[in-house]
């Protein structure tokens, strides 16, 4: 990638490379009792509750991106990965608001939604407190591949999501395709501002152990939560759980290219289009973004040199990471006690 240091030609980000155009888009997503049915994924408790927790997760972890990239942008002077990165935040606060619809219809049922998204919501902030910024940061740049890989097994095939209502279908699709299409945003901001040395490598791994802690904690609790009243029994045999399980984890599970992209990330030259070409996936999807309106794009202020240089890593932020994994497991099951 080009730097804004190249007087020979303006930066090239590697998704402008192969055409991809960061778009923020204006989705008109309604969601009431006539299209969303309490079991609207494949009328299973299990998975539905499994679907809703995932959606109070992506709520919340919109935010956190945003959050991440802000920092990020405060750092780079080059304007066209200044501009990429804007793009990237501004679709994830859209991708958050559309998800704060759905979740404002499952609150109206009586779900702990919000409940949820305060445990959710500890997790990120124990982490940031813990890390410090330059791991926040790390943090969304890991969960960032992990949704990206899991939108990429969500689109590559039309079965995964066949079952679903088409209201929230309609969500998680137009979601997916933009994780796809900003997949690099991060990343590549994060390079700018860090550069590919051991520190910055070091630094996106140890932001890898606290995504995978909060995920790996979160999603459990999350879809436990998200279990109606009216099944509340049911939470406790195997049968509920199992479809669920084997839709995320089994032989073709949703979530086997996230955990092969987070084992990739430590790689030294490790970029998210290693994983796969998401020029393929994007032309294949486009429908799901087809006639959805484009949102006016905000032009971001130029920040200051990056500074090229990652924190170290240490012993000490090692042992800070251990202690969030216990933390967070004591804090999710005190969240589950309590509903």
């Amino acid at each position: 990638m080009a730097t804004h240091n190249d007087p020979a030609r303006a930066t090239v980000t590697p998704s402008m490379a192969r055409g991809i155009r960061v778009t923020p888009r204006l989705p008109e997503f309604v969601f009431d009792d006539t299209n969303l049915p309490e079991q609207w994924f494949a009328n299973d408790v299990g998975i539905t509750a499994t679907w809703n927790g995932l959606g109070v997760f992506a709520n919340v972890a919109e935010t956190l991106f945003v959050a991440a990239g802000r920092k990020l942008l405060a750092r780079i002077d080059d304007p066209a990965v200044a501009d990429e990165t804007a793009r990237f935040m501004q679709q994830e606060a859209i991708h958050s608001a559309m998800h704060a619809r759905m979740n404002r219809c499952l609150v109206a049922r009586g779900l702990p939604v919000e409940a949820a998204r305060g445990f959710m919501q500890s997790l990120v902030d124990e982490a940031e407190r813990r890390g410090g910024s330059a791991v926040f940061m790390a943090l969304g740049l890991a969960g960032e591949q992990a949704i990206g890989e899991l939108a990429h097994a969500v689109l590559s095939e039309d079965a995964p999501m066949a079952d679903a209502a088409e209201a929230p279908r309609a969500l998680f699709l137009w979601h997916f395709y933009e994780e796809i299409e900003h997949q690099a945003a991060l990343h590549d901001g994060w390079e700018h501002v860090y550069g590919r040395g051991p520190d910055a490598r070091a630094m996106r791994v140890l932001g890898a152990a606290y995504a995978v802690t909060a995920i790996a904690v979160s999603m459990p609790a999350l879809a436990w939560a998200m279990v109606p009243a009216s099944h509340r029994d049911e939470r406790w045999r195997g049968a509920t759980w199992g479809p669920a399980v084997r839709q995320l984890l089994g032989d073709r599970g949703l979530l086997r290219g996230a955990a092969r992209n987070l084992r990739a990330l430590p790689r030294l030259g490790f970029h998210p289009f290693d994983m796969h070409d998401p020029l393929t996936m994007l032309h294949r999807a486009k429908r799901f973004v087809q006639g959805i309106p484009e949102a006016p794009v905000k032009t971001p202020h130029p920040g200051d040199a990056p500074t090229r240089e990652a924190p170290t890593v240490g012993p000490r932020d090692v042992a800070r990471c251990v202690g969030f994994v216990g933390w967070s497991v004591v804090r999710a099951a005190r969240f589950m006690a309590a509903q």
